[in-house]
């Protein structure tokens, strides 16, 4: 009967060392703009990431991907300097890190944006204990739109109505 127990017991701390490998590092939010109208000077996109206290900041990675793209656009690794890649290459300015964490270089501060910046955008954040990833989309229109049927047009109204200041768009039926 003591080896039964013996068993229960030896699962159940299984479960609490597995559960909380799993919650050692978390993603509490994703901050990127859904949608974004020219011009802009720059946007901010922030993995605001929480880790247990057994974990070593000097193991943390944080990386962002686009697209599902499988190589990342940007990687930090604690104790390193910031790497920009692909879409983003020369366009972030890798000394910036939000006010609530120096030298955490968690956020991206994008510059030179364009619409071709539009898409997907995941953050994985990882340490040797865990690993979190949540991806959002961004939207980013230029000022003039154009619709080519009446449907578009419906959904072109809806975007504008959603950013407001209708007079900074022209909306043409082709």
């Amino acid at each position: 009967m003591q080896t039964g127990a013996v068993k229960s017991f030896v699962q159940f701390l299984s479960i609490i060392v597995l559960w909380s490998s799993v919650y050692a590092i978390k993603i509490q939010q994703l901050n990127v703009p859904r949608l974004t109208r020219l011009p802009v000077e720059e946007l901010i996109l922030d993995c605001v990431y929480v880790m247990e206290e057994h974990e070593r900041s000097d193991l943390l990675t944080v990386k962002w991907f686009f697209n599902h793209e499988t190589n990342p656009i940007y990687q930090w690794i604690a104790n390193y300097e910031p790497r920009e890649n692909g879409i983003l290459k020369n366009r972030l300015d890798l000394q910036y890190s939000p006010i609530d964490s120096p030298r955490c270089y968690r956020a991206l501060k994008i510059k030179k944006v364009n619409v071709e910046l539009t898409g997907n955008y995941t953050c994985v954040v990882s340490t040797l204990d865990g690993e979190d990833a949540k991806t959002k989309q961004m939207v980013i229109l230029a000022g003039g739109l154009r619709c080519t049927s009446s449907e578009f047009l419906i959904f072109c109204m809806f975007v504008i109505a959603l950013l407001g200041n209708v007079s900074n768009y022209s909306i043409c039926m082709d």
